[in-house]
This record gives C-alpha cells, sequence and structure tokens, in this order.
C-alpha cells in the first residue's frame, strides 16, 4: 500500500504518495476509510458524486475526506471504491454502500479532518499527501 499512519497526541495522520494527483488522493481517500471500517467487507452497489472546489490542493484533501466522514457518520454509507475524475475542480465518484450492522464491523471513530499540517505537493516524480485526523 502506498501510504502509513502517523502518530500524534489525540491525533493521527495519513501520508500517501502516488504517481499521479489522482492516484495521491484515492490513496488517501481509501487509508481513510480503512482506518474507520473494515473495507474489505464492504461492496461497491452505489455510486456517488463528491465535487470539491477548494481553493488549495491542501484544502482539497481537508474538505475531500470531511465529506467521505459526513456520508460515513451522516448517511451510514461506507465507501470500498474512490475514482478521481477531474481535478479543478476535484470530482470524485466513490461507490459503496449502505452500513449493515451485522456485516460490517466500525474499527475507530473520526471526530474531525483538520487542516493541521495538511499538505498535497510534487516531490521529484511523486505526489505527496499528509492530513491529520482528531480521534
Amino acid at each position: 500500500m502506498a501510504f502509513r499512519y502517523l502518530e500524534h497526541t489525540a491525533d493521527i495522520g495519513i501520508a500517501a504518495r502516488g504517481e499521479s494527483k489522482e492516484q495521491v488522493i484515492e490513496e488517501i481517500c481509501l487509508a481513510f476509510t480503512n482506518l474507520i471500517y473494515d473495507s474489505e467487507k464492504v461492496k461497491s452497489q452505489e455510486f456517488r458524486e463528491l465535487i470539491i472546489d477548494s481553493r488549495t490542493n491542501a484544502g482539497k484533501i481537508v474538505d475531500l475526506l470531511s465529506k467521505i466522514l459526513y456520508l460515513i457518520d451522516g448517511e451510514d454509507f461506507l465507501i470500498k471504491e474512490v475514482k478521481v475524475k477531474n481535478f479543478k475542480p476535484l470530482v470524485v465518484i466513490v461507490g459503496g454502500e449502505l452500513m449493515n450492522p451485522l456485516q460490517h464491523k466500525m474499527k475507530s471513530m473520526v471526530k474531525a479532518v483538520t487542516h493541521y499540517k495538511a499538505y498535497f505537493r510534487k516531490k521529484g516524480s511523486t505526489y505527496l499527501a499528509r492530513v491529520y485526523l482528531d480521534i
């Protein structure tokens, strides 16, 4: 996998990398969802389009993950796959299904996605992104 978890007091961070802007966004989203629930048991039965129009690249990551957190907490929608359709504005298609407590096991609770030390940049031929979560 092209991501790792970063330890922090009362927070946890996710750092992701990819060969393209799209790939690093997809990786950080999947790392985020996998932190909250066991994504292996989720099926892509429904697809939703998320549009993010943030001014900065780091803001795009924070806002996208915040929308995904709302889908999980507010609509009980669990995500299995993420596909970036466009970068400016950021348009992402997520596939998943409604949570079934008998089938899906939650692993941890995320309160918020923060701008603290968030970044999205290119280093050489690799794209890097990092975000911290309030848990």
